[in-house]
């Protein structure tokens, strides 16, 4: 009647997993596929990955993923193009690229000798002989592993090597030697004979131990003195030494109150009329000391 009628058609559902719509057609079929946007034919393979491999098969996308071996390295690599990581012949070590069969030193450790083999790094010790320094503490001067120096001394503010010796600035009795890199000092001469009061001379480093220096005074060898205000004692030079001893032995006073006379060496009961006895050294008996006006009458 002049009118013009439309209806859906109906499309069946296909019997496949990636169907395929063709130009001019309004259902879909199973004699192409439709995968990731794009229409492949059938029959044809498609890679969405370098892992991946499809193939059409009347509309069904057969994909397999390609399973990696593992790596037979420490730090595989992935090349471009490639699925799986391989094992370059290089070496990533110390933030550098290292080819194999390279030789380097570490850069944090100038002692390290290092090799790059099958991307394996393997770093071995360097040992240096120090035996041939005159030093025991002998330190490396520079970046190289082996070159050392033994190190200097500094005294008075002159710099010295190892082994230096020289007169000391502060006592021209002693010289002073630089060994590792410390100053030691020792006497310059070992004196034949020592004594406690010897007289050292102007420019000399050992003692004069035949005369004595006792007090600021010389004493011949042998002679005999008592100290200034000690008469208590009696002293004697020997071979550059002062010995000294008492003189006798005070008697024992009776009093409790005593006092020391002065230039007296023994002190006597306080006051004008004491009585002590004295028991002599070498005999058993005593005597009967009067003492007035600190004269004693026996």
């Amino acid at each position: 009647n002049g009118e013009e009628q439309c209806h859906t058609i109906r499309c069946n559902p296909p019997d496949c997993t990636n169907p395929h719509t063709p130009p001019g057609e309004c259902c879909p079929t199973c004699i192409s596929c439709y995968f990731e946007g794009k229409a492949i034919k059938d029959g044809d393979t498609y890679n969405p990955d370098k892992c991946s491999s499809c193939r059409c098969n009347h509309g069904n996308m057969d994909c397999t993923k390609k399973e990696c071996p593992p790596a037979s390295c420490d730090s595989p690599v992935f090349k471009p193009g490639s699925c799986c990581p391989v094992c370059d012949s290089g070496c990533d070590y110390d933030m550098k690229r290292w080819k194999n069969g390279d030789l380097f030193i570490a850069s944090y450790d100038p002692c390290l000798n290092c090799s790059c083999k099958n991307s394996i790094v393997r770093c071995i010790p360097i040992h240096c002989s120090l035996s041939d320094y005159p030093c025991r503490n002998p330190v490396r001067k520079g970046t190289n592993c082996c070159d050392y120096e033994c190190p200097g001394c500094r005294d008075n503010g002159v710099d010295y090597i190892e082994g230096d010796s020289w007169p000391s600035s502060t006592d021209q009795c002693k010289v002073c030697d630089c060994s590792d890199g410390l100053v030691s000092c020792r006497n310059k001469q070992i004196c034949p004979v020592t004594c406690s009061h010897g007289i050292l001379r102007r420019g000399e480093c050992c003692q004069d131990c035949n005369n004595c220096l006792y007090d600021g005074r010389v004493y011949r060898d042998s002679q005999t003195f008592t100290q200034p205000g000690d008469r208590c004692h009696q002293c004697t030079c020997y071979r550059g030494n002062v010995r000294c001893e008492r003189t006798g032995i005070c008697p024992q006073l009776s009093c409790r109150v005593t006092e020391t006379p002065p230039g007296a060496c023994c002190p006597i009961c306080k006051g004008f009329h004491h009585s002590l006895k004295v028991l002599a050294a070498s005999n058993n008996y005593s005597q009967e000391v009067i003492i007035r006006n600190n004269y004693c009458y026996f």
